[in-house]
């Protein structure tokens, strides 16, 4: 087992977040030169012996002590049931490998990202129910009109979801909402996430939201890309929240009726800025494409399908 020196040493070397906890690698796989690390859960979780499967990594895990758990490169594991993966110890980050560097440079094809799979029940989900940092991770729907994929429950205040690819890959399989956050679940943290697939665009009464979250305060949503076909809204409000930010984010819902980019509950506060999007037909006027509840807007453009713009505040069409 390598020494806490050591452990830091490679964590810095593979781009990894530096913790006072544990290191626990996991790999079930032999893509990117790792054919020798395969692991098993009779590993010690070492870079050299990891252990195969996330679920076993978490028992290894302690409340407060910032665990760190590092699915690498073509790591890939299956989600079945609502119990199957669960994340319920406070302060563990699973961080997968990175496949860009410190500055944003591609350095591994996207086909190594970690990934977890969603499959055979509309009821399969990743459970947060503890403080949670979910990061560099391919979340994958192979099941049709799975309720949410991603659950965090108000105990799973100030979750981290960073970097995530959701990736709806074939059609007919396709949830209804991507993330789902319940009320209280405060200062939540959505960063650097992006949609892509087939799935994401295709056409659905039932689809709900990418991102839909009730009465929760003080959180951020930015610097993601959401494109799809969502019936309500790509962002969703369904309660009032307080000092929300969403910022910086390029969304695309394509819905004949839904039309919305983002729908917050109607006295909802923050602010709204740097945003980009588009919608799928018909006239962009007023809150068409986006209800703000009462949050401030600056430097927000909405194009429809004819390729006539908004811009918030103010409506100027060209």
């Amino acid at each position: 087992m390598r020494n806490a020196l050591g452990d830091i040493q490679l964590a810095i070397g593979l781009g990894l977040p530096v913790t006072r906890g544990r290191y626990l690698f996991v790999n079930n796989n032999s893509v990117g030169g790792y054919a020798a690390a395969v692991g098993s859960d009779g590993g010690d979780g070492s870079f050299e012996r990891p252990l195969a499967t996330i679920a076993k990594a978490q028992t290894l895990t302690l409340t407060g002590r910032h665990d760190v758990i590092v699915p690498m490169w073509g790591h890939a594991e299956s989600v079945a049931t609502a119990t199957a993966l669960g994340f319920a110890t406070a302060g563990v980050t699973i961080f997968g490998m990175p496949i860009k560097d410190a500055i944003g440079r591609q350095i591994a094809p996207l086909d190594y990202m970690p990934k977890i799979t969603l499959t055979t029940a509309t009821t399969a989900v990743l459970a947060i129910t503890a403080q949670t940092v979910l990061a560099n991770l391919r979340i994958v729907c192979d099941f049709d009109a799975i309720v949410k994929m991603i659950s965090v429950s108000a105990a799973g205040a100030g979750t981290v979801l960073q970097g995530l690819c959701f990736d709806a890959p074939t059609t007919n399989k396709n949830p209804l909402t991507w993330a789902l956050l319940a009320a209280d679940c405060d200062d939540f943290v959505i960063e650097d996430c992006w949609t892509r697939g087939l799935g994401n665009e295709e056409a659905s009464a039932s689809k709900v939201a990418v991102i839909s979250f009730a009465d929760c305060n003080d959180y951020k949503i930015r610097r993601c890309d959401f494109r799809g076909d969502h019936a309500t809204a790509t962002i969703l409000n369904t309660v009032v929240g307080l000092r929300g930010l969403i910022s910086d984010c390029h969304l695309s819902n394509t819905n004949a009726t839904g039309d919305k980019i983002i729908s917050m509950a109607a006295t909802s506060t923050g602010i709204i800025e740097y945003i980009r999007g588009r919608v799928g037909d018909g006239a962009i006027a007023g809150t068409a494409s986006i209800d703000p509840g009462d949050m401030i807007m600056h430097e927000v453009k909405v194009a429809n399908a004819d390729s006539v713009y908004t811009t918030y505040p103010g409506t100027v069409a060209s």
